[in-house]
């Protein structure tokens, strides 16, 4: 998970229900939950450390596969944090799934992601249709709304524009 100066509890809340919904399916201990941080107000660092420990501490049979990274230089921005856990341990890993401080993400899915990667080596890049949380506020069921509506021809678009150098979740979905 990436983050720059979020508010901690909520990012720490939603990767703790990600981590507890792929443990719930039985292959939770496959799974390491890196937080990559980019923050620079030392006090959210501070809480996001506090975090980190007492997330460690409540799991201690999983706290190695917990890890906290601050960098104390936002170079490159989102995509520098990303490149830095690339380089600092990509060779330890088949599959990343980037997540930001308000995604969420169920361990079924996560599983079905990974199956796909397996199926397909090739692949370099495989993302989930995004989907609005549940809200109650009239702007909030507006977006959620035209992204219900919109997010699949969207990206049914963007596979035809890009051809044989792309696929769409529908192309995948016999897997």
């Amino acid at each position: 998970m990436t983050l720059r100066n979020e508010d901690p509890a909520r990012a720490f809340a939603r990767l703790r229900t990600v981590k507890a919904s792929l443990d719930a399916t039985g292959y939770g201990a496959q799974f390491s939950y890196f937080i990559l941080s980019d923050t620079n107000d030392a006090e959210v660092a501070r809480m996001e450390e506090e975090a980190t420990a007492a997330w460690q501490a409540a799991n201690a049979q999983d706290a190695t596969r917990i890890i906290y990274r601050r960098r104390t230089s936002n170079e490159g921005y989102k995509a520098g944090n990303v490149r830095d856990f690339c380089l600092r341990w990509g060779n330890e890993f088949e599959f990343m799934i980037p997540l930001d401080a308000d995604s969420l993400m169920s361990g079924d899915t996560i599983l079905r992601l990974v199956r796909i990667g397996q199926a397909y080596p090739k692949l370099g890049i495989l993302q989930s249709l995004v989907v609005g949380a549940p809200s109650s506020s009239a702007f909030a069921r507006i977006f959620q709304f035209g992204m219900r509506h919109g997010m699949r021809p969207y990206t049914m678009g963007s596979a035809w524009w890009v051809g044989d150098c792309g696929r769409s979740e529908e192309h995948t979905s016999e897997l």
